[in-house]
């Protein structure tokens, strides 16, 4: 890096982005819930709640890593920045994985009285589980030898792009390339922070206008799950808009989001309603812990359990009221899943296996 001071986040910032990844991983078990109960009643795609989550949530997790990871930028040399998001990334992708098939597995062995565990079973789904650390693991690779080898610009710019070939190398090649410009975009954030600032501070209320006005535009074909970055079947002019669209509506949504936040979290610190403040930190804090285990209580057991009670009641009684299901049901059980989620994280603390799992 360049011969200038190294900055380190203020305690407001520090505390925002806290906040951020708070709401940020509460959307994303709102999100899921939404998916988990669907069944095979309705396509949850089509859903306009889902739809808004999904435009921009998992862009905003990547782009607040970006963000914090130029801090790390500034403290570390190139070799140290790898290892050190290598060991925390594939430690929690190692960790979880095994966690979570414990969680999938023993209930199963307890019920059914067998005792076959111990044929791989474990490390099952290491290389497509927890997509998003991959994701992180790609981006901050690229950027760390994009900011620590060179001091010019110019050749950041193209290390940055040539990375574009790198981070398809990582599992989950699709998902890396439409993560990538996002992380970037994080970093460039933070390194230029005080001008995007007051420029972001002097257009809010216009910024605020691109997201909403998007929305309404965003389609089924437009999540990364349905359209992969590039499929020659779909044609390279399909793709590119495709691509643009979303690339666009993301960071809109972020930039949305976090005007709003940053409003909210000034209201709440003027009322000094810290509680408030402490209980979205407390889900910020943790958020890749949850992240790690929702896989297997959220994603794994939710759909199971919906199913045996729309069993039970003979129909998904909620399918056909969308205001009951996205705004009283779903945020209720995505509460209900953090409580229980923090709870969790709360007893692995205590029996002494967080770190071994999650590596800190």
């Amino acid at each position: 890096m360049e011969n200038r001071e190294i900055i380190k986040p203020s305690e407001y910032e520090r505390l925002f982005w806290n906040v951020v990844k708070g709401i940020a991983i509460f959307l994303m078990l709102w999100g899921h819930c939404i998916q988990c109960c669907a069944l095979d009643t309705f396509n949850f795609f089509e859903n306009r709640l889902f739809k808004t989550i999904y435009s921009f949530h998992m862009p905003l997790f990547i782009f607040v890593s970006g963000f914090l990871f130029y801090y790390s930028c500034q403290k570390r040399s190139c070799l140290e920045l790898v290892s050190h998001r290598a060991a925390g990334m594939l430690h929690p992708i190692i960790g979880a994985t095994v966690l979570n098939n414990l969680f999938m597995t023993i209930p199963t062995l307890v019920l059914s009285r067998k005792l076959e565990l111990l044929n791989g079973s474990l490390f099952r789904g290491m290389e497509w589980s927890l997509w998003f650390l991959w994701s992180v693991l790609a981006c901050s690779t690229v950027v760390a030898v994009a900011y620590k080898t060179t001091r010019s610009s110019c050749w950041r710019a193209m290390l940055v792009f040539v990375g574009i070939f790198f981070v398809i190398l990582f599992p989950f090649m699709d998902n890396n390339l439409f993560m990538y410009p996002f992380f970037v975009g994080g970093v460039f954030c933070a390194e230029h922070k005080k001008r995007i600032l007051r420029f972001v501070r002097k257009w809010k209320y216009f910024l605020l206008i691109p997201f909403p006005a998007m929305l309404p535009f965003y389609k089924t074909e437009h999540y990364i799950y349905i359209t992969p970055v590039y499929k020659k079947e779909n044609g390279f002019i399909y793709c590119l808009k495709i691509d643009l669209f979303r690339t666009l509506i993301g960071f809109a949504g972020i930039l949305f989001v976090l005007i709003i936040i940053d409003w909210l979290l000034q209201v709440l610190i003027r009322q000094n309603n810290q509680k408030k403040v402490l209980a979205i930190t407390k889900l910020g804090k943790n958020s890749l812990q949850i992240y790690c285990i929702s896989v297997s209580l959220l994603s794994g057991y939710l759909p199971h359990l919906y199913h045996k009670v729309v069993e039970l009641m003979g129909q998904n009684v909620l399918a056909a009221n969308w205001f009951v299901y996205n705004l009283i049901f779903t945020p209720l059980l995505a509460l209900a899943y953090c409580i229980l989620l923090l709870f969790v994280i709360q007893i692995l603390q205590k029996a002494k296996i967080h770190t071994l799992i999650f590596g800190r």
